[in-house]
């Protein structure tokens, strides 16, 4: 029988209402993969808490945002393990659901040189239905300002939960990862579309959006694997196409794109721009040349307007993995934090760009719940998103080795 985690966590209202997938990772080191048929030593065994949507939710968590999560673990061991681990890092869990049977596992094998295979069991993840979104729907999603999901969960649930965003004034992101196949209706419901370079590739051609042109610029210029930060690219910073005034571009003054980075950057930013014309905004994120957002100038798809967010500077870099959660997560943050319009102590967080915007102004004078999100927010959260997410990669494992984050501007 089916029953929400016990604690006493509906005191909190939560900013962030992540749905999503939750499982139990089993990391194997070994000197080298199998051959079929054959078995090997390893060196380590490491069990932890993953999956897209529980990492998102820890990480959106621990900048002190108010974060619950809404998934499905089962009733074996590992599923009372994960649920004390998700309150643990801070996260409600109190619509996090226990159905019978397995919870959802991931394989991992790691190679001396830190390639990796794995293989995914979703299990309870599987019950993460419909009719778990239209619950949440009923609740006005636990009257978060935020929802997060992932490609992680069954189709036929984000198409549900696109439906049901679109008809509150809740803002979505859809970390579409991977990118499974979802109707042009649930892309154009999501308020932010954040995918990397392969993701955004494979939504352009099922969407009819790509050209020759445009993945031969994409894939020459385009370096890393998706995460958002790397060694040796300058600290978060923006630069905005075309000129004007960007959140970003305080966070630092670059010493200027490498060659590289500047080609990927300008090819990531033809990509997202050509990703608005079925979503209001998007994110693309490019390994270490950073990320780039684009956002529609109006409600109908045209020219947009451009901001590009450089990586963070981390060396040496020993994992990536969880990297592109933890930005994911750390963006939702600071985007409900905005839109809450207060910071973590208590300020009121009005004019974040010193251009006269008040984040509490949701259906005044500052923009409606409705609207595309202004850019300059949208670069200010992908700044901050970027500039935690370089914590990660220091450290080995995914949520793991997440420690603190912040969504406050440095």
């Amino acid at each position: 029988m089916a029953r929400p985690g016990e604690t006493g966590e509906h005191l909190v209202t939560p900013e962030v209402l992540v749905v999503g997938s939750v499982s139990r990772d089993v990391t194997v080191t070994v000197d080298r993969f199998p051959a079929p048929g054959e078995t090997v030593v390893g060196h380590s065994v490491s069990y932890g808490l993953g999956g897209k949507g529980a990492n998102q939710a820890v990480a959106s968590a621990l900048t002190g945002v108010p974060t619950s999560f809404l998934g499905c673990v089962g009733t074996d061991e590992a599923g009372r393990g994960l649920l004390s681990t998700l309150r643990e890092r801070g996260v409600i869990t109190e619509h996090t659901t226990t159905v019978s049977g397995d919870s959802g596992s991931a394989h991992i094998t790691v190679d001396a040189d830190g390639e990796n295979s794995i293989s995914i069991v979703p299990a309870a993840n599987r019950s993460v239905t419909p009719d778990v979104v239209a619950s949440a729907r009923d609740r006005d999603f636990d009257g978060a300002s935020v929802v997060v999901a992932q490609g992680e969960i069954p189709v036929g649930t984000l198409e549900e939960l696109g439906r049901a965003v679109a008809a509150s004034g809740v803002r979505f992101v859809l970390n579409l990862a991977p990118a499974i196949e979802v109707s042009a209706e649930c892309l154009a419901a999501a308020d932010v579309l954040m995918v990397n370079q392969s993701e955004a590739e494979a939504i352009m051609r099922r969407h009819g959006l790509s050209s020759a042109e445009g993945r031969a610029s994409f894939a020459e210029g385009a370096a890393g694997s998706g995460a958002p930060v790397a060694a040796g690219a300058s600290v978060a910073a923006g630069a905005s196409e075309p000129a004007g005034a960007s959140v970003a571009e305080a966070v630092s003054e670059s010493a200027g794109d490498s060659e590289p980075v500047g080609a990927a950057q300008s090819a990531g930013a033809s990509v997202a721009e050509r990703l608005t014309e079925i979503v209001r905004c998007a994110v693309v994120t490019l390994g270490d040349s950073g990320s780039v957002v684009a956002v529609r100038a109006d409600e109908t798809p045209g020219p947009a307007i451009i901001r590009r967010i450089d990586a963070a500077r981390v060396e040496p870099v020993v994992d990536t993995t969880g990297a592109g959660d933890a930005y994911a997560g750390v963006f939702s943050a600071a985007l409900a934090r905005r839109l809450r319009g207060s910071d973590a102590d208590g300020s009121d967080g009005g004019d974040i760009d010193g251009g006269g915007f008040d984040g509490g102004d949701i259906d005044g004078g500052g923009f409606r719940s409705g609207d595309p999100l202004p850019a300059e927010i949208v670069a200010s959260c992908a700044a901050i998103a970027s500039r935690e997410a370089a914590k990660v990669v220091g450290a080995a494992g995914a949520s793991s080795s997440y420690s603190s984050f912040s969504v406050e501007e440095q």
